[in-house]
């Protein structure tokens, strides 16, 4: 478990859904420093809640429905509270980043297990060797 030192507490990483992950990465295309801060909102639990009824989130007031579902809003909002907490912009951004790293992490884990193009190609055009239905 990957923990993070920030704002005075101990955070862990807890990945969301493919989901939000993938939202999160294509987010990062449009712009980096708020998609980097919505991975942060996202991942960050403080550390030895996760698994109570309660988990503590970095800014659970702000909810990612009520943005609209958008990362690049829940983004702004986490870097708005972060300033609101006064934490150091070095030590938001390190923090930010490895979370942003975990998704891509996990998310290129996935991927890897997923059919290449050559394997996709192969297996096209397999179901033209079956016999026709009701001619065994």
């Amino acid at each position: 478990m990957i923990e993070i030192p920030l704002d005075g507490r101990t955070w862990e990483i807890h990945l969301p859904s493919r989901a939000v992950q993938q939202d999160v990465l294509v987010a990062s295309g449009t712009n980096a420093e708020r998609a980097r801060a919505a991975a942060l909102g996202f991942c960050l639990v403080e550390a030895g809640t996760f698994k109570t009824k309660k988990p503590v989130r970095f800014y659970p007031e702000l909810s990612y429905l009520a943005v609209g579902c958008s990362a690049l809003a829940y983004g702004g909002g986490i870097i708005d509270e972060g300033y609101r907490r006064g934490i150091p912009t070095a030590e938001f951004a390190a923090a930010q980043q490895q979370c942003l790293d975990a998704i891509d992490d996990a998310f290129d884990i996935i991927e890897a297990a997923l059919p290449g193009k050559g394997e996709v190609e192969a297996a096209e055009g397999f179901t033209d060797q079956l016999p026709a239905s009701g001619t065994e």
